[in-house]
């Protein structure tokens, strides 16, 4: 599925801050708009080079910078902004800033000085986003799940210049709808890892349906060091011979193949590199164009590799990512021998017919000869949607194609039936067998 990218602005009641000193650097006027798709990620770049790299990346073109205040190199990507800007002609209201408060403030107490230091660090008098950067807060009694205080506490500094929006990070879809739920301000942007080896499709379906942008971090997967388990498994993302193939195919690297991908997904991402040469390649990604073929090929790559390469469940004392893609227990498998299930993250799982769904009809014909991943309807926790609406989610068995809100155009085929739904009738190209409708939840009562 291919997904628009908005985001929700400001409240109005944010529109008379927006005056005042002509000092200030003034935010963006509090309309409808975009995240560059593109970004520039700061994560592990070295103080001795980051000023460097973010000038570097202003100045290839890069207008969408990510920072966070655990990176400990804020007061460097702040002098790379002020030199970047300088050297590329542009103004701050061209750059889309992101940053995240850190779990050591989520005390309600803390979180205005905590936006005032990053501010001070980057030397800006606003941010574009700010995001809580996971659902966890740290103090010296421990680590647990809690973030509505600190929530709260953002809402407030929402509604002052210093702020244009405000989100979440490595959210479960619990602990967004507890945020939705409980709370004046939606999020308006979801920050959570995501490449060809997580792609958690029905995770983006949800956030289209809710309104909320969603912006991947880790777009190379285990290219990045910090992931380096010592053993090629699964292998590198950007040596998987499908990629190189589809990079030889298109002309690109295959670092632009996986951005692309991306991006074509309808959220944005946010690869970082300190090497000139690197951060112009990744720019370039905005030229490589792919054929749907590729995008369905680099699609099938999570059917082998599924794998998150982020979680510090066991560090944290704490479960995190619960209900998601790579924590269910079982996928329906949808194949030209039928219906069954196979566990998910088990190495040479064995298939077995599944007893709970009817037999796969004979009189049908085959979906395709490719395998389909479906996620059992039996179990809420199997379907992360299942929270969009306060009614059951009636899902026909035989409706779907590998992506979960996405149902083939088959007169074979039953589209499900949902209680509050928006339909949309999305083709690839003129001819008619290019079609697919597409269909999400509504959020509300």
């Amino acid at each position: 599925m291919r997904l628009p990218l908005c985001i929700l602005t400001a409240p109005a009641a944010a529109a008379a801050a927006l005056g005042g000193n002509n000092n200030l650097q003034q935010p963006l006027a509090v309309k409808p708009s975009t995240i560059p798709s593109l970004g520039f990620g700061t994560w592990n770049l070295d103080k001795s080079n980051v000023t460097q790299a973010v000038s570097a990346a202003l100045q290839a073109g890069y207008r969408h910078l990510d920072c966070a205040t655990i990176y400990g190199n804020q007061k460097e990507v702040g002098k790379g902004i002020a030199d970047g800007l300088k050297k590329a002609g542009v103004n701050r209201t061209d750059v889309w800033i992101t940053s995240k408060l850190w779990n050591d403030h989520h005390n309600p107490n803390l979180v205005q000085q905590a936006l005032d230091q990053t501010l001070s660090d980057l030397g800006l008098d606003y941010l574009d986003l700010w995001l809580m950067h996971w659902p966890v807060a740290s103090s010296a009694d421990g680590t647990k799940l809690d973030y509505l205080h600190a929530w709260h506490a953002m809402e407030k500094l929402h509604q002052t210049n210093k702020l244009r929006n405000i989100g979440v990070s490595n959210f479960s879809p619990a602990q967004l709808k507890d945020i939705i739920q409980n709370s004046d301000t939606k999020p308006a942007v979801h920050q959570f890892e995501m490449h060809p080896y997580l792609p958690q499709q029905d995770w983006v379906a949800t956030h289209e349906a809710l309104g909320i942008a969603v912006t991947a971090y880790s777009p190379f997967a285990n290219t990045n060091p910090t992931y380096n388990s010592g053993h090629d498994d699964p292998p590198f993302l950007l040596k998987n011979t499908d990629m190189v193939a589809i990079a030889d195919e298109r002309g690109c690297t295959t670092a632009q193949v996986a951005l692309v991908w991306g991006m074509s997904r309808g959220y944005s991402v946010i690869p970082k590199s300190s090497h000139l040469d690197h951060i112009k390649e990744n720019f370039g990604a905005l030229g490589c164009k792919l054929h749907r073929g590729d995008l369905d090929r680099i699609d099938a790559l999570s059917d082998k590799y599924l794998k998150r390469f982020n979680n510090p469940s066991k560090s944290y004392g704490v479960k995190l990512f619960d209900g998601l893609q790579d924590s269910l227990p079982a996928y329906i498998i949808l194949d030209n021998h039928g219906l069954h299930t196979k566990q998910a993250n088990v190495k040479n799982a064995s298939i077995r017919k599944n007893p709970s769904l009817p037999p796969y009809p004979s009189t049908r014909s085959p979906i395709s000869s490719a395998t389909h991943h479906i996620p059992s309807t039996k179990s809420p926790i199997l379907n992360p949607l299942s929270f969009l609406t306060p009614t059951t989610l009636h899902l026909h068995p035989y409706s779907f194609n590998t992506h979960t809100l996405t149902w083939r155009s088959s007169p074979n085929l039953h589209r499900p039936r949902i209680s509050g739904e928006k339909s949309q009738r999305i083709c690839y190209s003129n001819e008619k067998s290019s079609c697919i409708q597409r269909v999400a939840p509504v959020w509300g009562p």
